[in-house]
């Protein structure tokens, strides 16, 4: 409400009666541009306690950056890929010297095995892998039957 001089206790404010009856008129007809300051402080309240929510959240690793996930997975995908490309050089002279079919295949097993496991480490950094590890949360992932 427009005002000419802030009251205060036992201060009566003073009104400009012309630009309060034009600021009312605004008012009731729903003009978006006049701002009720209790709801603007209601509004920065809001945020204010969204802000420090995620702050928190963030400091107890329960919520990540996306830009850090993004950085991980790149990582975990980077280097799956170039082991799974070495694997025909790394293990082409064991295959061919293989005696036996389950010889050559046991080589590839434990090979792929060990590219799996190497991709099932989280790529987490440590301070991240100890808050989870404290807040109880497993990085393990479970034990699967072989298909």
């Amino acid at each position: 409400m427009p005002c000419v001089t802030v009251g205060g206790r036992g201060r009566p404010g003073q009104y400009d009666t012309v630009k309060v009856i034009a600021w009312f008129v605004a008012w009731q007809a729903g003009d978006k541009e006049l701002l009720d300051l209790n709801e603007e402080r209601a509004r920065l309240a809001h945020h204010q306690a969204d802000k420090t929510a995620l702050e928190s959240a963030t400091l107890k690793s329960e919520l990540v950056r996306t830009r850090d996930v993004l950085e991980v997975w790149q990582g975990m995908i980077a280097a799956a890929r170039a082991r799974f490309l070495a694997l025909p050089r790394k293990l082409a002279a064991v295959v061919i010297h293989a005696e036996t079919a389950s010889e050559a295949e046991k080589a590839l097993q434990d090979e792929i095995r060990q590219g799996l496991a190497e991709l099932g480490r989280s790529g987490l950094p440590a301070k991240v892998e100890r808050a989870l590890e404290s807040s109880g949360a497993r990085l393990d992932a479970p034990a699967r039957p072989d298909s």
